[in-house]
């Protein structure tokens, strides 16, 4: 794994600095509070432990299927005047039904006029695809957008969501006055959970799929389908479609019926790993069965059933 250094001032990380997003009460997986992305981490896990790339260590804009129009945002107040030329992105989730941009401008907010303003030209490294397809884009990468220098107290990231529910995740966001000269990288790849470096994805999914075959029950592997290949992940969309076409599994049901907020507040998200695999939830009458995979003694991940 190629280590990258980039050595400057972080302006999120100032105190008092407010951070506000344009959906502020998101019904998603993801963390309800914004200030998550204020983090050093979520673009350094390659090889990290796959509790590292919880949902709960992002923030999402999903408010449900096809409710939301417009743009998403995502802005920084820092309480004073500041130089600024660099954003640090890192992506959160991809879903089957969005968690991307499809376009994407940075804007300075001018005072004396109390106006946004689009600061130009952006460079994005490595390239961002901005076409609506899940198959475009990874968990957890990472972009470095870069600007011609400006002075402002308040900025902001923003832009079309993609996917059929139109929302963005994200994990982390960064702010940056950098010298230009200075070779500045973002990892050259999107960081891959330890698990998924042992035992590849496709190979898991294969896995999975025949285990529930010959046990006629529906096997998961958390995040597993977000590492799948395009044809595996094809498999994974048709095995679901079925929630959204009339045939929905309990869960969904459940879900639909009690509000996806509720339904996400059964799980809470302490670490089970190593801990007893049958857990219960909705006063006692829903269980799901956990099996830890382990090497040499090292809990790596569960499936679940």
């Amino acid at each position: 794994m190629k280590k990258f250094f980039i050595s400057a001032f972080n302006y999120a990380l100032q105190p008092n600095v407010q951070i506000t997003v344009s959906m502020n009460v998101p019904t998603g997986g993801g963390s309800r509070d914004p200030r998550v992305l204020l983090n050093e981490t979520a673009h350094q896990l390659d090889g990290h432990p796959l509790i590292d790339f919880r949902p709960d260590r992002t923030y999402d804009t999903y408010d449900g299927q096809n409710r939301t129009s417009g743009f998403d945002w995502y802005a920084f107040d820092f309480g004073e005047m500041v130089t600024i030329n660099s954003v640090e992105m890192t992506m959160g989730c991809c879903y089957s039904d969005g968690g991307w941009w499809t376009s994407l401008a940075v804007e300075a907010y001018r005072a004396e006029t109390d106006t946004w303003h689009i600061v130009e030209p952006l460079t994005f490294s490595p390239p961002y695809n901005f076409e609506d397809m899940r198959e475009n884009h990874r968990p957890f990468s990472s972009y470095l957008i870069t600007f011609s220098e400006v002075r402002t107290r308040k900025v902001r990231l923003i832009g079309k969501p993609g996917g059929i529910a139109q929302f963005t995740s994200l994990s982390r966001l960064a702010v940056f006055l950098r010298d230009p000269a200075q070779s500045q990288r973002m990892p050259e790849r999107p960081p891959v959970p330890y698990i998924f470096q042992l035992i590849p994805p496709d190979v898991m999914w294969d896995l999975t799929e025949n285990l529930g075959k010959l046990m006629g029950a529906s096997i998961d592997f958390p995040a597993l389908d977000q590492y799948l290949d395009n044809a595996r992940y094809q498999q994974y969309l048709r095995q679901r479609a079925r929630n959204y076409q009339g045939e929905p599994d309990l869960w969904f049901l459940i879900g639909d019926t009690l509000g996806w907020n509720t339904y996400n507040a059964l799980d809470d998200t302490q670490d089970y790993l190593g801990k007893p695999h049958i857990r219960t939830k909705l006063h006692g009458t829903l269980a799901t069965a956990f099996t830890d995979i382990a090497i040499d003694d090292q809990v790596l991940g569960q499936m679940s059933g």
